[in-house]
């Protein structure tokens, strides 16, 4: 069975829907009486449902007091949404303006493809951001059972290869190509090998140690297909 992303049956959407923005109305008001609806406008991130779709939308800004400014899309990280799926999500939010919008933050995308496709889609701007675990949860995925393992993503296919001593001269190999990774392949091959004790049931200090560098080489991953 999937993950449910909605608490409630679809047919009480709307309710759940109408709810949502009774709590954002909560809150702006909170901060319209504490500082002024400047500081209000300012401050408060509206959250919504990236799988809403276009009536749905419509009715939870019917029920909003203000106009939202800065916006962030959660619920689109689950694996039931590919890139296709995410592009009519993104087609379905058109009524917030984003041009306008001083931020907009997706709360999670769900790893590279769907990155890919929020890059491409057509978002221009230093107001748009994503914020995206994959590379934190890839790199701890391992555990010292021996049943699962974790992951190290290539600068240049942003392929993840799972950590197990059949990968690991592939995976040194690969980096040996990389002009200017985070990691020298001395430092990567120290790395791999305390991952690989790690999942052999002996952790350490030292082990958990390498899976957090091992954090660092993935994000540095993401840093520059982002800016690439």
């Amino acid at each position: 069975m999937g993950a449910r992303l909605n608490i409630l049956e679809k047919k009480s959407n709307n309710k759940l829907i109408e709810l949502s923005a009774v709590y954002s109305n909560i809150i702006y008001d909170g901060l319209k009486r504490a500082k002024g609806t400047q500081y209000a406008n300012s401050v408060i991130t509206t959250i919504i449902n990236g799988t809403w779709e276009r009536h749905e939308i419509d009715l939870f800004l019917s029920k909003l007091d203000y106009n939202p400014d800065k916006i962030a899309i959660g619920a689109l990280s689950s694996t039931s949404i590919n890139s296709t799926i995410l592009k009519n999500c993104l087609d379905n939010l058109d009524p917030f303006n984003f041009e306008r919008a001083t931020q907009l933050h997706f709360l999670g995308c769900g790893g590279f493809r769907k990155a890919k496709t929020i890059k491409e889609y057509g978002f221009d701007g230093n107001n748009i951001s994503v914020d995206c675990s994959t590379f934190i949860n890839r790199s701890i995925d391992g555990n010292t059972r021996g049943t699962a393992e974790s992951g190290y993503f290539d600068y240049n296919t942003k392929n993840l290869i799972r950590i197990n001593p059949r990968t690991k001269n592939e995976i040194l190999a690969i980096h040996s190509s990389i002009k200017n990774p985070l990691y020298t392949c001395e430092e990567l091959e120290e790395i791999l090998d305390r991952v690989l004790t790690h999942q052999c049931g002996n952790s350490s200090p030292e082990t958990y140690n390498a899976r957090a560098k091992l954090m660092f080489h993935n994000a540095d991953v993401y840093r520059y297909n982002v800016e690439s």
